[in-house]
């Protein structure tokens, strides 16, 4: 009975991984190509005194990986800050930049 309830386990954890990565598909956006406003709109506490939420992690390390850049959460947070502050990000909105791709961010390329 044991070895039927590890395999039920296995099994599911493949079916949340699955689904999980079939939604992360259908974003319209990629990486870098995203642009300051469809960052905000991510979150709606984007901005300094918040974290970046899993969707612009994910969108931030895209990003990264298409400029061979460090996917480590050193970076991923400088990334997030950078983003902050190009597109004036504050409540989940952007004040500046709002049509400009992220990955235009000189510190970012």
């Amino acid at each position: 009975m044991t070895g039927r309830r590890v395999f039920t386990a296995t099994g599911a954890a493949v079916g949340v991984m699955a689904a999980v990565a079939l939604l992360g598909s259908c974003s319209s956006t990629s990486g870098g190509k995203t642009t300051c406003s469809e960052f905000a709109a991510m979150s709606k506490d984007t901005g300094l005194m918040s974290s970046a939420s899993d969707e612009q992690g994910a969108v931030i390390r895209s990003m990264l990986r298409d400029h061979d850049k460090d996917t480590g959460a050193t970076n991923v947070s400088m990334a997030y800050l950078q983003i902050i502050a190009y597109c004036n990000i504050y409540g989940g909105k952007s004040g500046s930049n709002q049509n400009a791709p992220i990955e235009s961010i000189s510190g970012l390329r």
